[in-house]
């Protein structure tokens, strides 16, 4: 007679799995929202109240992804020293809105989608040392541009959209001194 494997101890340890799954999400389920079926939903923060939050809390970090953001909203982000990320997916950002981020000093990460940032924009950017990861996926920047971020020195990753780079502008790539991820987008490059 062959001898069988006991499942007995495999389902014990399925079921007993299965017990604090169910514990663990019946405890979750618990209502901590005191808000009452009936309530309206809050309206969205406007973007003023958004950074006196941000302000008030010390953040260190924000996403804005559904209002649009212009260069007349940046101006208020300038008494945010402390704030190390900062992700725009909605923009209209150009040069000039670009330099009021500059103030920005213990900015690490910054992600602007959409926009009309050019060569003026990456000057103004590069003047911002803490950045590691810059990612602005739709920009008009040229050779000239890209060259003025060479100066930042911990820049790690760098993800950029321009037709008007060049191969030969992407020859200071080699200059950067921390780059260690390069993602390109809409750059017609030949070799």
């Amino acid at each position: 007679m062959r001898n069988r494997p006991n499942y007995c101890d495999g389902r014990r340890i399925a079921m007993l799995l299965f017990a604090v799954t169910m514990m663990l999400t019946v405890a979750g389920c618990g209502s901590k929202n005191t808000a009452k079926k009936d309530s309206p939903v809050a309206a969205p923060q406007t973007w003023q109240q958004q950074i006196t939050e941000w302000t008030a809390e010390r953040e260190q970090w924000h996403e804005v992804a559904a209002e649009l953001i212009s260069d007349d909203n940046l101006t208020a982000l300038a008494g945010l020293r402390g704030l190390r990320v900062l992700l725009l997916d909605n923009a209209m950002v150009s040069d000039a809105g670009v330099e009021r981020l500059s103030e920005l000093t213990s900015l690490e990460h910054l992600r602007i989608r959409g926009g009309m940032i050019g060569d003026a924009g990456l000057r103004q950017l590069a003047q911002i040392k803490s950045l590691r990861v810059l990612n602005l996926p739709q920009t008009r920047c040229t050779d000239d541009g890209l060259a003025a971020l060479q100066s930042l020195p911990t820049l790690e990753q760098l993800r950029l959209g321009s037709p008007h780079v060049t191969d030969a502008g992407l020859a200071v790539l080699k200059n950067f001194p921390a780059l260690r991820r390069l993602h390109f987008i809409g750059v017609p490059l030949t070799d």
